[in-house]
């Protein structure tokens, strides 16, 4: 493999994993991908074929020592280092203390989840991304201009989703005006928000609700069905 073809190689596998995750990654690669930012201009692929073959499994690879890992060819002081640093490394990840999440039950909560967001402000939209105790995950702010259309992109809520390993979403709407009505609600924003759900729903992940809030009130296309 030529030097530039392993840098379009190195550069495909780190944006699949920005894309998936590890979905779809043989050992091999997973193997490839750390020794990629240890080892420079250079081919990693049967390095990290001969480390697994040396080993048997990841599992082995990432408990063997420095003075086993260098004994495979192309491994070296640094790359032997960063596999070494994986398991205490993954050790102080499980052991630390784990903040606790603001779980969704109600359209109320959802409301009360963007209201403690900084820049709570008429014109912002949230998007609330939830595992599957429909606890937040994370939490996409925009601002956008009312009258202008949703700022969503189908595909752009889809790869947040995967990328965050979300199960639900729920869209948030600050809009500046007084009591919120139904009619208030602009069909346009409504076919949005479904085609978001068209996209979401192959891949077993749920639009929840799409919440409008208008000063003191709100309207939840949920709760009005």
């Amino acid at each position: 493999m030529t030097g530039d073809t392993a840098t379009g190689h190195r550069k495909r596998l780190r944006q699949r994993f920005l894309k998936n995750r590890l979905n779809g990654f043989h050992d091999y690669e997973v193997v490839e991908l750390l020794l990629t930012y240890a080892i420079t201009r250079r081919d990693v692929k049967p390095v990290a074929k001969a480390a697994l073959k040396r080993f048997g499994s990841l599992h082995k690879l990432f408990e063997a020592t420095r003075d086993e890992l260098v004994t495979v060819d192309g491994i070296g002081e640094n790359a032997a280092l960063l596999l070494t640093l994986l398991k205490p490394l993954t050790k102080e990840y499980l052991g630390a203390p784990r903040k606790k999440r603001f779980r969704i039950t109600s359209s109320e909560e959802a409301v009360a989840a963007v209201k403690s967001a900084a820049g709570f402000e008429a014109g912002s939209f949230y998007t609330l991304y939830l595992n599957t105790k429909n606890e937040i995950l994370y939490i996409g702010e925009v601002i956008h201009e009312y009258g202008a259309g949703l700022p969503i992109e189908p595909k752009e809520v889809v790869e947040a989703a995967i990328a965050k390993n979300a199960k639900s979403i729920i869209f948030v709407r600050r809009a500046g005006c007084g009591k919120v009505e139904r009619k208030g609600v602009d069909e346009k924003e409504v076919a949005v928000i479904k085609s978001v759900e068209a996209a979401t729903d192959p891949l077993d992940i749920t639009v929840l609700d799409y919440i409008v809030i208008c000063n003191g009130s709100y309207i939840s296309a949920c709760e009005e069905g």
